[in-house]
């Protein structure tokens, strides 16, 4: 498996979504943790398997949460540009390519 390369604002978003979920529910925080660690590992094992939405940015949803990756499989690495919720604005996640 290559590297994984995780930008920045996906990594807040990430962190923020744990936060709100856990203050939400007791644990589903931690839930959504490891449902999005197994699925970046998926996505970063498969990188292909996964929907093209734009030129080269594919999007993996989460299951059960309405969550998706949104990532670059690039020659060297995977690089993890945005972790979006369904809810959010579609492509704000542009400017980080």
């Amino acid at each position: 498996m290559k590297p994984i390369v995780i930008h920045p604002a996906a990594e807040a978003e990430f962190h923020d979504a744990i936060t709100y979920l856990e203050a939400r529910q007791e644990g589903l925080g931690r839930e959504f943790s490891r449902t999005v660690y197994d699925a970046l590992m998926e996505a970063a094992e498969h990188p292909r398997r996964y929907r093209v939405i734009m030129r080269r940015v594919r999007r993996m949803l989460i299951p059960r949460f309405h969550y998706a990756l949104i990532y670059l499989d690039e020659p060297e690495h995977f690089y993890l540009l945005a972790v979006a919720h369904s809810a959010r604005r579609s492509g704000y996640w542009k400017d980080r390519l």
